[in-house]
């Protein structure tokens, strides 16, 4: 599976819930792949393909394609308050991860044991669309709970 049968297997099962589009934008440098609005919740999906796990399981799992410009955006959504995530797949494997932990930890420190204690949620084989979009809804409710988060992102250089 590619990233682009990623993104049509997501847009196929979110539809009948939601309005989800293909973004490609020349004019944001880093925008998410995926924009999606849920029973009036809006946010972006940046979507992440990566084929196997590494061979050791301590060594960090880096995904190359994941740029800086793609972190920097989702930095300053998250700043604004806004919902956006990372959704990697390896393997058979699904990862959903909050703004924060994508951008400071994601292909920088997480090895595979990493990707599970770090992960919003994970679903195996097949993504189940209900806990997705409870994930998806509610994290408009909790991310701003942790008000340390926003002053240590604040630090972050993507240079």
């Amino acid at each position: 599976m590619s990233e682009t049968r990623f993104r049509k297997y997501l847009a196929k099962g979110l539809n009948p819930f939601s309005h989800i589009i293909q973004v490609e934008n020349s004019y944001s440098i880093g925008h998410p792949d995926t924009n999606y609005c849920i029973d009036g919740y809006e946010g972006n999906i940046e979507l992440k393909y990566i084929k196997k796990w590494p061979v050791r399981a301590n060594t960090i799992v880096k995904i190359d394609h994941y740029t800086k410009g793609q972190r920097a955006w989702i930095f300053k959504r998250a700043m604004a308050l806004g919902s956006v995530f990372l959704f990697v797949k390896i393997e058979n494997e699904y990862f959903l991860f909050s703004p924060f932990v994508s951008i400071e930890k994601v292909g920088i420190t997480l090895n595979k044991e990493g990707f599970y204690k770090n992960c919003i949620a994970t679903w195996n084989k097949r993504i189940h669309f209900d806990e997705l979009i409870e994930k998806l809804k509610r994290w408009n409710d909790f991310r701003v709970l942790d008000k340390s988060l926003l002053k240590k992102a604040k630090g972050i250089n993507f240079e």
